[in-house]
């Protein structure tokens, strides 16, 4: 058996056990896992893979470098629009270390809400230069 095991609802995030796992065997898992995340760099040609500790870290992670390859696309293309884009970016940053510091479920909610709508339009400028 292979010491990595891919896990449901996160496409290129592992379950990764060590060479004495009774999994490899073909018995039950007795390791301590770490979780390995794959993300294919195009501009390099090449998979960047980082081992972590839990599969929240390795998935945001993942996330982190899909986002920077989105950035950078969007740069690429210059102008206003990659103003806009980046300010969009910074006003999302922000109101999502403010949600993280509510206590107030009534401001939570409204923090919530205006992040879904920095989202959208996030979205709605990656949708128009055809970066996804």
């Amino acid at each position: 058996m292979t010491r990595l095991e891919s896990l449901d609802g996160m496409p290129g995030i592992y379950r990764f056990h060590s060479r004495a796992c009774g999994r490899t065997r073909g018995n039950s898992c007795d390791c301590q896992c770490t979780f390995q995340a794959k993300f294919y760099d195009c501009k390099s040609r090449r998979c960047r893979v980082r081992h972590f500790e839990d599969a929240a870290s390795a998935q945001r992670w993942k996330e982190s470098q899909r986002e920077a390859k989105r950035v950078a696309k969007v740069k690429a293309i210059g102008g206003s629009v990659s103003d806009a884009y980046s300010s969009i970016r910074k006003s999302a940053q922000s109101v999502d270390r403010a949600y993280v510091d509510a206590s107030d479920t009534e401001v939570r909610s409204s923090l919530s809400s205006a992040l879904s709508l920095i989202h959208a339009a996030e979205d709605e400028i990656v949708r128009a230069l055809g970066v996804e």
